[in-house]
């Protein structure tokens, strides 16, 4: 009976220890939600950033990964996703959007987190929206796209995987859909998340190498 018992106990450790291997099976401050198996498609990674031009840490984060990411080149595909809470935002995000049409998205979120929390004024007010755009030279563009049926597209698909991913916090890092990073998984702020990204993107690509991926 006692022998029966010790072989029940370490059957359900190994289960454990095996389940735990699935859901984290490599270093990294993160959380799996998916299956494992869509991070080890060859070929470049997919990594969304979901932001709201009005979050601190958002600021945090675009400020400090300046520059931290250019060393994924080829490997790592980013891309950064609004996430639109009531209206919070939402006229910020939409020059954001005009602004990536043109090839100037990171240009637009600098200005408006320096708008917001440096300068401290409201970012969904007209006016201030319409010199910021001035000076990205998107004044026309912005004007007259603002409601475009490509703006209201973007907007549609970005709330829609918002709520596929359950997102309820900025910045909210995902990696192939099934791989989360935020300041929730890894208990950081904005400042501190981008060397998290960092570090779990680098564990990934060590994993992937290791399964024969992208050598």
């Amino acid at each position: 009976m006692l022998y029966r018992i010790s072989l029940i106990v370490v059957l359900s450790l190994i289960a454990c220890t095996a389940a735990s291997a699935a859901e984290h099976p490599f270093e990294g401050q993160y959380l799996l939600v998916g299956s494992q198996a869509q991070l080890l498609n060859p070929g470049v990674l997919h990594v969304q950033i979901f932001y709201n031009p009005t979050c601190s840490n958002c600021h945090l984060f675009h400020k400090y990964s300046h520059g931290a990411f250019e060393q994924f080149a080829g490997r790592v595909e980013f891309s950064w996703v609004p996430y639109v809470h009531g209206s919070e935002g939402l006229e910020a995000i939409r020059l954001v959007l005009v602004a990536a049409q043109h090839g100037k998205e990171q240009e637009a979120l600098e200005r408006l987190f320096k708008a917001r929390f440096v300068s401290q004024v409201d970012i969904d007010d007209r006016e201030i929206l319409n010199l910021i755009a001035e000076q990205c030279g998107l004044q026309q563009q912005y004007a007259s796209q603002r409601n475009a049926p490509y703006v209201e597209q973007r907007l549609e698909e970005a709330k829609d995987l918002s709520e596929k991913l359950l997102v309820e916090r900025t910045p909210s890092i995902w990696v192939e859909q099934v791989l989360q990073i935020n300041s929730g998984t890894c208990k950081c702020q904005g400042d501190e998340l981008p060397a998290v990204v960092v570090q779990t993107l680098n564990n990934l690509i060590a994993y992937r190498q290791q399964k024969g991926i992208d050598k």
